[in-house]
């Protein structure tokens, strides 16, 4: 059987190379002179969030709320024909109800260390990330990505430790 010199129009192209993740060459299909490529394509993971936050379920008001359950007539407002639709129902009614009697959590920005230097922060926000990425799109480059800045930024903070106290030592002299 004769084989064919495989074709230059054997490409994968992408704007972003992280998206791509191991590219096997495989056996041409009968008398193509064309590979057959197979690769993994890292495609994000999207949480779908219907909420604008995290709920205090420990500072709700459950007495308006077992009120409210109380005043629905629920045999009238499940009167429908299927399980589907009473759950429908259900689900949007405790819906409504927490969206109006819980609060959402207070969100609290971590205030800078006075010792940290601002290069480190910048590697820390540079690790952050490269930690999200890898997270969205989970390949072993993005880990090792993630790893390198990872090392690079602990080495930073000890730097940046140890450059404090030297100065705490001359201060106290």
């Amino acid at each position: 059987m004769e084989r064919h010199k495989p074709s230059a129009l054997d490409y994968i192209l992408t704007d972003d190379v992280t998206l791509i993740d191991l590219v096997f060459h495989r056996e041409p299909i009968a008398k193509s002179d064309h590979e057959c490529l197979e690769w993994s394509l890292n495609t994000p993971f999207v949480q779908h969030q219907d909420d604008p936050g995290k709920y205090n379920y420990w500072k709700d008001d459950y007495s308006k709320i077992n009120q409210r359950l109380e005043n629905i007539n629920w045999q009238i407002l499940l009167d429908v024909d299927t399980v589907e639709q009473k759950w429908k129902i259900f689900k949007t009614t405790i819906h409504q109800l927490v969206l109006e009697y819980v609060p959402l959590k207070k969100t609290y920005k971590k205030k800078k260390s006075s010792w940290i230097q601002n290069a480190t922060v910048k590697m820390m926000k540079t690790r952050n990330t490269a930690w999200k990425k890898y997270r969205t799109y989970p390949s072993e480059r993005n880990f090792q990505e993630y790893k390198h800045l990872r090392n690079a930024e602990q080495y930073g903070k000890e730097r940046s430790s140890y450059i404090h106290q030297d100065d705490l030592v001359i201060l106290q002299r």
